[in-house]
């Protein structure tokens, strides 16, 4: 790695990483991760993954390493980091991806730390759930709640990220460009009870606008967006959602307009 360091374009000194256009970002008590092709042998691909952790934190990441490595997660391939530096608390400090030619993308937002209030899940989906909503033209917005505990074996369709919002940026952000699929459908008033007390009650499923099990009207139908990967949770109800059809495709850059207002 010595040999090739000073031809990957991935410099840092006195452990800051000064990549880009990108804030210089202090490596201490997190892992850099990245992959780039080897100039000695250009089709092969080198892969560095390096700690910059204490002794006791590096007994936790070599528990499970896999965490810390750049690349997709998942189906969503288009939204890969290249290059991944995240926190041991596994918060996301730092994402970019190279074009066609090796070249860091210049995104934009480089000097735009994304709010400290969207570090915290429940609030990012917040800000899909307004996009969903508006898009959509429909009653309410759904999205997994923090309770949710996943499906098949404890899998979490909930993917939205953690970051530390010391360092998180909207360029970080904007990796992604992998639309979130959405599906529309109606409840009855007791089909929307039903999915109440089971799921929003505990805190499992969150809604916006917000709604209490008081406020569903009798004798009336809602029009409801979800996440298309919500179809399984919402499947265990043994009940066929009515009048389903194909919502709108949300897009990051939409997302990430929510960040500022």
């Amino acid at each position: 790695i010595r040999k090739i360091q000073a031809q990957i374009p991935v410099p840092f000194e006195n452990d800051v990483l000064t990549t880009g256009k990108r804030m210089p970002l202090p490596l201490a008590a997190s892992v850099l991760g990245f992959h780039h092709y080897n100039p000695e042998h250009p089709k092969r691909l080198v892969y560095v993954v390096s700690p910059y952790l204490e002794a006791a934190d590096r007994s936790s990441f070599l528990k499970n390493p896999r965490h810390f490595l750049a690349g997709s997660e998942g189906f969503k391939m288009i939204d890969q980091p290249d290059l991944l530096v995240r926190g041991i608390d596994r918060r996301l400090r730092r994402e970019m991806q190279f074009d066609k030619n090796w070249k860091y993308l210049d995104a934009s937002g480089h000097d735009k730390l994304v709010p400290a209030k969207f570090a915290d899940r429940k609030h990012l989906a917040l800000a899909h759930m307004k996009v969903m909503h508006k898009q959509a033209k429909v009653d309410f917005a759904f999205w997994w709640g923090p309770e949710d505990k996943g499906l098949f074996g404890g899998y979490d369709f909930n993917w939205l990220i953690g970051f530390d919002p010391h360092s998180y940026t909207t360029a970080d952000y904007l990796v992604r460009r992998r639309e979130t699929e959405t599906m529309t459908a109606v409840l009855t008033a007791s089909e929307f009870r039903d999915i109440f007390s089971r799921w929003i009650k505990t805190n499992e499923l969150i809604t916006y606008p917000e709604i209490s099990e008081g406020s569903i009207e009798d004798n009336r139908s809602y029009r409801i967006v979800i996440p298309m990967d919500m179809v399984p949770k919402l499947g265990i109800r043994r009940k066929v959602l009515g009048n389903v059809a194909i919502g709108p495709d949300i897009m990051p850059k939409d997302v990430a307009a929510e960040f500022f207002k």
